[in-house]
């Protein structure tokens, strides 16, 4: 098995990756879906398997004869029924989340346009050298060194780029990995939107800024979140420290936010005071910050 070949197969115990080129099949309800699984034991194991195999729907007996095949590899084991449904039905829930391109995510829809990665003339996402060390992939997705040691990002091979559907994935697991790991479940949307794109750019140090400090409040304090985000930078493989202006005024104008002119002048107090801390010996990239009746501006493009 290649390393641009996903494995499929399982030993001990988990579930494996999505098959992201899985086709989507219409149900009776009108409803879709793409492995449609039940449970089986197997040996010592409780295994899932997929009911749709290469685009047909199959019993569930004709699916185990393809398993005895070769043909249908499990999705998961696990050592008790409980936990391979339990299983089943999250990973039914998380495939419904992320692979579905009809559904609406306003944080996949600002990331993708604010990354503004393309395709290339073979229709694939090339690897790419990110503009601060190291490389990207995809909708911006900055490569690990586990991936790297891996060759697979979310269990999908990615050193000879990604399909159209693969990135769209990765950008989707990324985002909901995000929310997880910042514990952000049961937060808005505009929260999400805000601290998952916080996360996109810097990382696990998102957790550590005063913007994410600001909204995971009880009561969220956006005009301090913005404030502060005139310190969110990003620096360049020449040392250069380089600010997101037109990105955060955008997305806090996405979420409904305009802003105050205390907190307009802080956010231009804090990129100064991040400019200066910036290694003399390098240039600070910083685009005019947005002043008051521009962000005002931005925030009625969106809101009438």
């Amino acid at each position: 098995m290649t390393d641009e070949t996903p494995d499929y197969s399982i030993s001990g115990y988990g579930e494996t990756p999505i098959d992201v080129t899985r086709p989507f099949i219409r149900n009776p309800d009108g409803s879709t879906s793409t492995e449609s699984s039940f449970t089986e034991k197997v040996g010592d194991r409780w295994l899932n398997f997929a009911s749709i195999v290469n685009g047909r729907r199959h019993t569930q007996a004709e699916a185990m004869d393809l398993f005895r095949a070769g043909l249908n590899p499990p999705l998961g084991a696990w050592r008790t029924r409980p936990e391979a449904e339990k299983a089943a039905a999250e990973r039914s829930a998380r495939i419904n989340r992320i692979r579905r391109p009809d559904r609406s995510n306003a944080t996949a829809d600002f990331i993708r346009q604010q990354e503004g990665y393309k395709p290339d003339a073979s229709g694939r996402f090339p690897v790419v050298q990110a503009p601060e060390p190291g490389q990207n992939v995809g909708h911006g997705h900055k490569i690990q060194d586990h991936e790297l040691e891996s060759g697979k990002i979310h269990g999908i091979p990615w050193r000879n780029g990604l399909s159209v559907e693969e990135a769209e994935y990765i950008l989707r697991a990324d985002i909901e990995q995000n929310v997880r790991d910042m514990g952000l479940e049961d937060r808005g949307e505009g929260i999400q939107l805000v601290l998952t794109d916080l996360a996109f750019r810097m990382g696990p140090d998102a957790k550590k800024t005063k913007i994410f400090k600001a909204l995971s409040k009880n009561r969220p304090d956006w005009d301090e979140a913005y404030a502060q985000m005139g310190d969110v930078h990003w620096t360049d493989r020449d040392g250069n420290r380089n600010f997101y202006d037109k990105r955060n005024s955008e997305l806090m104008a996405r979420v409904g936010y305009e802003p105050t002119q205390t907190s307009g002048a802080r956010y231009r107090a804090n990129q100064s005071a991040s400019a200066a801390r910036a290694r003399p010996a390098h240039p600070t990239h910083v685009a005019e910050a947005p002043s008051q009746e521009a962000a005002s501006r931005l925030f009625r493009s969106y809101h009438g």
